[in-house]
């Protein structure tokens, strides 16, 4: 496997030459200092990288069944179109508009449940994305509590 390849299965954003491992063990060489322990250090931003990848795969996942719900409630309304113009309206005047009436409420119903539902889809994506990263965030303050050396192993 070429280093573009590696560089893009271990960054699921495609960035271009961008391997986060390979960044993080140059780091380490050259920020060598006597009683600091760089590796704890680099290790805590390692996983902070991985929290934010972790929460933008939960938000994509999230977007993609948003999609797919829009997408099959389209095709519902399209169908529910054309049953309608197949079905007519015989009948009198009255019981025409009775039936069309009867069909915009059903059809003004049904659109506002599937905008509810959007909405919860669109809810739940958000708040997997925000629980991983305050999951990080409250680990890292556990670090840097109990000093980064201590709990980078930790966590």
């Amino acid at each position: 496997m070429s280093d573009k390849q590696d560089a893009q299965q271990s960054n699921p954003f495609g960035w271009p030459n961008l391997n986060i491992e390979q960044v993080l063990e140059q780091m380490r060489e050259q920020f060598k200092v006597p009683g600091v322990d760089v590796s704890a250090i680099l290790e805590s931003e390692r996983r902070n990288f991985e929290a934010l990848q972790e929460a933008g795969k939960a938000m994509n996942e999230g977007w993609q069944a948003l999609a797919e719900q829009q997408r099959e409630i389209f095709e519902s309304a399209v169908k529910r179109w054309q049953d309608s113009l197949t079905q007519g309206m015989p009948g009198s005047a009255n019981e025409a508009l009775e039936r069309q009436s009867a069909l915009s409420k059903e059809v003004i119903e049904e659109a506002l449940t599937n905008m509810q539902k959007l909405s919860e889809t669109a809810a739940g994506a958000q708040a997997k994305a925000f629980e991983v990263i305050r999951n990080r965030f409250e680990a890292r303050m556990k670090e840097l509590a109990g000093g980064a050396g201590d709990k980078a192993s930790n966590t």
